[in-house]
């Protein structure tokens, strides 16, 4: 689906807009910063792995409808775990050794189980964790006595349940353990679990779905949650209770998710390059971060700007990896399993989604 795409798209503007955020170094970070590199991180922040795993449990839930629950498992963990094992122990090593603010462990050992191994892939670990917790639970959440045809109600209580699971999840696990464990990251593995469970709930009840992103109704969600938020902010409700401010702010993120998936919904024939970039999706992500540190490395003492030095990164990063995805992975069954976690015959199917 688009939407897909344009989130793994997301993800190189992002990573490559961080470079020069304001006070928050990263990977590899500039000297230089400017305030819209700022609005741009913080904008992505807001929406983009929120909306990525309500359509990720969305996926998972309809392959396990269409295949079972235990054969859709077994495929997700060949089709994340793979990319994430190879990519984690190869290609991230060496955007590790290229990286300034790493903080890597003195050992191997420490290495792979705090996670550094994992880089910007912990999403996948993440991601497996809530397939195979899903399994346990897709047949029975298919029997509850819910309606199909949601009232406003059904939708306003389903976005206040993720916003309050969410908040209260990180309150409480976060004082349990609230650090990466091999390729677990915990404290966003309790942030997102909601937002999963919400896209796989819907999956059989597709009504509410087209509900929830409906515009301009998410539009007006969203607006109206931004203002409930500014009002919560400007009177420090967050020093009196955290978790009620974190709930309003889950809120709004899942409103303003709904929203930018609502945008692509009335997209059936997406142009032949979109399709095409779509099907790359998969390799872009897994490959677009050490791309856009070893083009930062190489371009950085050229002194071209900022917004020049950002622009060049974006571009050649998402040239470089869909190259590789049409060059090599869509070609090559070993680099198909390594990469996308599949071998991949010569596609004919345009406009695939991304694995979930």
């Amino acid at each position: 689906m688009p939407a897909d795409f344009f989130n793994r798209l997301l993800g190189i503007v992002s990573h490559a807009a961080v470079i020069y955020r304001e006070g928050e170094p990263w990977r590899v970070s500039s000297d230089q910063s400017h305030v819209v590199f700022t609005w741009i991180t913080d904008f992505m922040r807001a929406f983009r792995m929120h909306a990525f795993y309500v359509i990720a449990g969305y996926f998972f839930a309809a392959s396990a409808q269409s295949h079972g629950a235990a054969s859709a498992l077994r495929t997700r963990l060949v089709r994340l775990g793979v990319p994430l094992v190879f990519v984690g122990a190869t290609i991230n090593g060496a955007m590790n050794a290229m990286s300034t603010y790493a903080r890597l462990p003195d050992s191997i050992g420490e290495y792979v189980l705090r996670g550094s191994w994992l880089g910007p892939l912990w999403f996948i670990g993440n991601l497996i964790v809530y397939c195979a917790l899903w399994t346990l639970i897709d047949a029975r959440q298919r029997r509850l006595p819910v309606p199909m045809q949601p009232k406003p109600i059904h939708l306003a209580l389903a976005m206040g349940a993720v916003a309050v699971g969410s908040a209260l999840l990180s309150a409480v696990g976060n004082r349990v353990y609230a650090s990466t464990f091999a390729f677990v990251t915990f404290p966003q593995l309790y942030e997102f679990a909601p937002y999963f469970v919400l896209g796989a709930f819907v999956q059989a009840r597709r009504a509410w779905l087209v509900e929830l992103v409906r515009l301009p109704r998410a539009a007006i969600v969203f607006a109206g949650a931004y203002v409930v938020v500014l009002v919560a902010e400007s009177l420090d409700l967050e020093a009196r209770s955290y978790t009620l401010m974190l709930a309003l702010r889950m809120f709004e993120r899942l409103a303003l998710a709904l929203t930018i998936l609502g945008l692509f919904r009335g997209i059936t024939s997406p142009s032949r390059w979109v399709k095409r970039l779509t099907v790359a999706a998969y390799t872009v992500y897994v490959l677009h971060a050490p791309v856009v540190v070893a083009m930062y490395v190489v371009l950085e003492p050229l002194r071209l700007g900022m917004a020049a030095t950002f622009t060049v990164i974006c571009v050649t990063t998402l040239v470089v990896t869909v190259a590789v995805h049409e060059g090599i992975v869509a070609r090559v069954p070993l680099a198909a399993l390594l990469l996308n976690g599949a071998p991949r015959k010569r596609a004919k199917v345009v406009g695939a989604a991304s694995p979930r």
